[in-house]
């Protein structure tokens, strides 16, 4: 799968490499340079993160669990705009930079993040004493949550930078960890507290899990001079470059929270919400394999910015690896889809089998295209076509969601994702054929 990286030189530790073209020794190229700590990693994250909603499923009732979900779906709307991108510029500022200059991305990365966040936080805070939810009850644990995006921001920032090393180990044991202590804290404490205690648990993983990170990078972290002036280390190109990212990354991720949102302003009605959650967690889950491989792939895509054409050919034969294993994968859950609901989330959930069924379709393609497809486009600085794309995308997909969910529900809303989701990754696979090198960045 991977001779995609032939020829590649890598700098710091990695020193030189290449390798052959054989997809055989491509693989062994890859594992030699960590992707399977950060495939294992991430799929455990994922099995960790849906055991976690499994347990929270378990622990409350249907209408509570839908108060639940659509509190944190409205947190996911303000976490769309989580450090203005701060992640994806040191990602990509630090990937390209060597020695110190990696030191001087994350501490952009830094700045730009807390200010955003704190921001966001108080944002939220605030929003909630002004203004009441529709779902009864989620009101008051979206405040409780308020601070959360502060936390989880600083987390992945310093997580990414980890990334940018290419130390893949600590990357993985970090992600893993952070994980493990968000299911095993929420359900203990959710156990004995309920609603209180998960969202308790919620905050002491993620302030551990930032401690331990923080204290493994701080030979990486501005002195305490430097974090005086700190927001002033933020220059022009790095700001734009996180801007534009973050609007791109903001737009395409509401596509998945979108429906829940106008589930709870249309049909008003917690169950409904439930249910559709439930359908779309399996399917969402399907990410993790394409999200890992090109978060693998990434700094070196960076690194062939200056060489447009041999960068298209090492995506296409990754990505077709990844569309190969992701349609297989996804025919079974379909095949199974209502024998895999009601053995996971019980016989009150078999009204999800068809949105999920439909949902799986849309996911496919956001797996095997949208991801990988994306994070292509935005490795050589073609940032502003994902921007256009997917403002185009979110207000389609709002369009159809309003019309849809009115006639079929839950059912509606699902239907509208996967067609949004088809159609923006043809689009996608369209320009990344006809896309020209970028001299500069945008």
């Amino acid at each position: 799968m991977c001779d995609h990286m032939k020829g590649v030189k890598e700098t710091g530790r990695e020193g030189q490499a290449s390798v052959s073209g054989t997809w055989f020794q491509g693989l062994l190229w890859m594992v030699n340079k960590g992707f399977l700590h950060l495939l294992s990693a991430n799929i455990l994250n994922k099995a960790l993160l849906f055991l976690t909603t499994i347990i929270v499923v378990r622990l409350l009732s249907k209408e509570a669990y839908g108060t639940w979900a659509y509190a944190n779906n409205i947190l996911n709307f303000f976490m769309l705009f989580n450090g203005l991108g701060a992640v994806q510029g040191v990602l990509q500022f630090g990937s390209a930079a060597q020695g110190l200059k990696r030191e001087e991305a994350l501490h952009k990365g830094l700045a730009l993040g807390i200010v955003s966040n704190l921001a966001i936080s108080l944002t939220i805070l605030m929003g909630t004493f002004l203004f009441s939810l529709p779902v009864k009850g989620s009101t008051d644990i979206l405040r409780a949550l308020a601070f959360i995006p502060l936390l989880t921001g600083l987390f992945q920032i310093l997580l990414i930078y980890k990334r940018v090393l290419l130390l893949n180990r600590s990357y993985s044991f970090f992600a893993v960890m952070q994980t493990g202590l968000h299911l095993i804290l929420m359900a203990v404490l959710g156990y004995w507290g309920g609603l209180t205690g998960i969202i308790a648990g919620k905050y002491l993983a993620l302030a551990f899990a930032l401690g331990a990170l923080g204290f493994s990078l701080r030979m990486s972290l501005p002195g305490i001079r430097a974090w005086r002036g700190f927001v002033r280390q933020i220059d022009r190109a790095f700001f734009k470059f996180c801007v534009t990212v973050s609007l791109t990354n903001s737009a395409s991720s509401a596509l998945y929270l979108v429906d829940t949102l106008l589930i709870g302003i249309i049909l008003k009605d917690s169950v409904e919400i439930a249910s559709y959650r439930v359908s779309s967690s399996i399917p969402f889950a399907l990410n993790v394999i394409s999200a890992t491989v090109i978060m693998f792939a990434y700094p070196y895509f960076v690194r062939m910015a200056g060489d447009l054409k041999k960068a298209k050919r090492y995506f296409f034969k990754l990505q077709g690896g990844i569309a190969l294993f992701q349609f297989f994968l996804t025919g079974a859950l379909f095949l199974f889809a209502p024998i895999i609901v009601r053995f996971i989330y019980g016989g009150e959930y078999n009204d999800s089998v068809e949105a999920f069924r439909v949902l799986l379709l849309g996911y496919y393609f956001v797996s095997a295209v949208r991801i990988p497809g994306g994070n292509f486009i935005a490795s050589q600085l073609h940032v502003r076509f994902n921007l256009i794309l997917t403002g185009i995308s979110g207000a389609g997909n709002i369009l159809l969601d309003i019309f849809l969910i009115r006639r079929y529900g839950r059912l509606g809303a699902a239907m509208a994702t996967s067609s949004v989701f088809i159609l923006s990754s043809l689009a996608i696979m369209v320009y990344i054929a006809v896309m020209k090198p970028k001299v500069k960045q945008e």
